[in-house]
């Protein structure tokens, strides 16, 4: 048996293609925070709004280490339009 249950495989499988489908529309450090939100709650947090914050908290380093420090291009922090 699946530790979070088929309902915890299907939230970080919705996460991953959210990513996927969303990663230009809405930018890297976005996308990423969803991710983070959706493996979350896959594993069965129910809060949302502070796995988002965390989200964010640990992608934004990222993003900047891998554009800054390592020059590799990533989709757009945000998008224009946001």
């Amino acid at each position: 048996a699946l530790p979070g249950g088929r309902a915890g495989v299907t939230w970080v499988t919705v996460g991953l293609v959210a990513v996927a489908l969303l990663i230009n529309v809405i930018g890297f450090v976005l996308a990423a925070a969803l991710l983070f939100v959706c493996a979350a709650r896959g594993f069965g947090s129910r809060r949302p709004v502070r796995d988002l914050a965390i989200g964010m908290a640990l992608t934004l380093p990222i993003y900047w280490l891998f554009n800054a420090g390592l020059g590799v291009s990533l989709p757009p922090l945000v998008n224009a339009w946001i």
